[in-house]
């Protein structure tokens, strides 16, 4: 086998895609679409929590005071 190793062979070698790139790109593309809807529902469960643990304490704080008022009669 003859190795030639010249400008244009790299030249020509850039020019043209391997024929697996644009299916790779499109294939990283959706991984890419993917990664940000799963941010976007990360981000709204952690809203979600969110209040569900507000909520949560601001009933423990009702649950106390009356305790407390009861306890005071």
């Amino acid at each position: 086998m003859k190795r030639s190793s010249g400008k244009k062979e790299i030249a020509a070698a850039a020019c043209n895609p391997c024929p697996y790139e644009m299916a790779y790109d499109v294939q990283f593309q959706k991984l890419e679409e993917n990664l940000e809807d799963l941010r976007e529902r990360v981000r709204r469960l952690e809203t979600v929590l969110a209040r569900g643990v507000l909520l949560l304490i601001a009933n423990l704080i009702g649950v106390a005071g009356s305790l407390t008022q009861q306890l005071l009669r």
